[in-house]
């Protein structure tokens, strides 16, 4: 199908509003944030303390990765005041999960961002034998104190073997994350009308 943009004219638009609330309180400059990307210390040595001073000086949201390699606490400190959501993978082990939805929490995250279009781990560069050297000292900074400190580094080999992704995932690891966190939860990875049908039968 084709698109097309169709813009009116003569409307006085002399003053211009991009502002927009989001889940009834949460307020944007403008309807585009950050999305959640790992490892942001790869482009910048302070890495996601970086760019969310960057999101708080715009005003707008930022999605922290939950393979950042700053920890979500010292994303909070280089920018209190900034809008802030946490970005959930259902992995098989819940407890995991659980700790680092507790985190957000206590951290002052606003929602929770459950990815559900990566049932299974992919294959991503830096496994590839060929290019995995990754940069020293940068981790996956949540999971420190959760893992030993050496296996948060993506190219170690007990990382390599954890299962990021269930593939067992059902709606139902929804409803469980929304029972254990006052929360929102914001479903990352839909695609079509017929998926959200399909959602309204479980809320």
């Amino acid at each position: 199908h084709r698109l097309r943009l169709l813009p009116m004219v003569l409307r006085g638009v002399a003053q211009r509003q991009l502002e927009v609330t989001l889940l009834g309180d949460q307020t944007l400059s403008m309807p585009i944030g950050i999305l959640p990307t790992a490892l942001h210390k790869y482009a910048h040595p302070d890495g996601e303390a970086a760019t969310a001073r960057g999101e708080h000086t715009i005003v707008t949201l930022m999605i922290l990765s939950i393979y950042s390699s700053t920890s979500m606490e010292a994303v909070k400190e280089a920018a209190p005041k900034g809008l802030r959501w946490f970005q959930v993978q259902m992995i098989p082990n819940l407890d995991f999960v659980r700790n680092l939805v507790r985190r957000a929490e206590g951290a002052g995250y606003r929602a929770l961002v459950v990815t559900v279009d990566m049932p299974v781990d992919g294959k991503k560069i830096v496994e590839r034998e060929e290019s995995s050297s990754i940069p020293g000292g940068i981790r996956c900074a949540n999971f420190e104190g959760i893992m030993n400190s050496e296996d948060t580094l993506p190219n170690a080999p007990l990382f390599k073997k954890q299962a990021w992704s269930d593939p067992s995932q059902t709606w139902d690891h929804v409803t469980w994350l929304m029972s254990i966190s006052k929360l929102p939860v914001i479903v990352k990875g839909i695609t079509t009308g017929a998926i959200i049908l399909h959602l309204l039968q479980y809320f």
